[in-house]
């Protein structure tokens, strides 16, 4: 039964048996085993109070995060990012919708480049010389292997 006054999430009563009635080697990985469960639940109360405030300071920002790995603290940054906050665990700022729309803006820029370069392979492999010279490309990328220039045919 739950605690009266205990607020947050209600965990299930511990079934663990007593470890000296465990074999020594199974009392060694349950050991091991409540040791990760407890450091996992300590990173996950690090990342709940980084999303709610940002740290106090550089050293309390190192304090908090000290044991984690870089992994784990950019899953902090790609979190408070998600939730609308700066990623930066110092940082109190707000997101703007300005860097989605840049950031979609650069998508689709990116995307017309490999579509015009993509059908530029798609002529230059045809064997032609094109009609009309080079027009429309992606700015002499494809100005570095001799192109259409002189070598002596296509396919026969």
């Amino acid at each position: 039964p739950p605690k009266p006054g205990g607020g947050g999430v209600k965990l299930p009563p511990s079934t663990k048996p007593k470890a000296s009635a465990l074999p020594p080697g199974v009392a060694a990985k349950a050991a091991m085993a409540e040791a990760q469960i407890s450091a996992r639940r300590r990173k996950l109360q690090v990342v709940e109070q980084l999303m709610a405030s940002p740290a106090d300071s550089f050293e309390h920002l190192q304090a908090l995060v000290k044991g984690m790995s870089a992994e784990e603290f950019s899953g902090i940054c790609q979190e408070r990012c998600l939730s609308g906050v700066c990623g930066w665990p110092l940082c109190e700022r707000a997101l703007t919708p300005a860097p989605q729309k840049m950031r979609q803006t650069q998508l689709q820029k990116q995307r017309l480049r490999q579509q015009q370069q993509q059908q530029q392979a798609n002529e230059n492999g045809d064997g032609g010389s094109g009609s009309g010279g080079g027009g429309g490309g992606a700015g002499g990328d494809d100005d570095s292997g001799g192109g259409d220039s002189g070598g002596g045919g296509g396919p026969r």
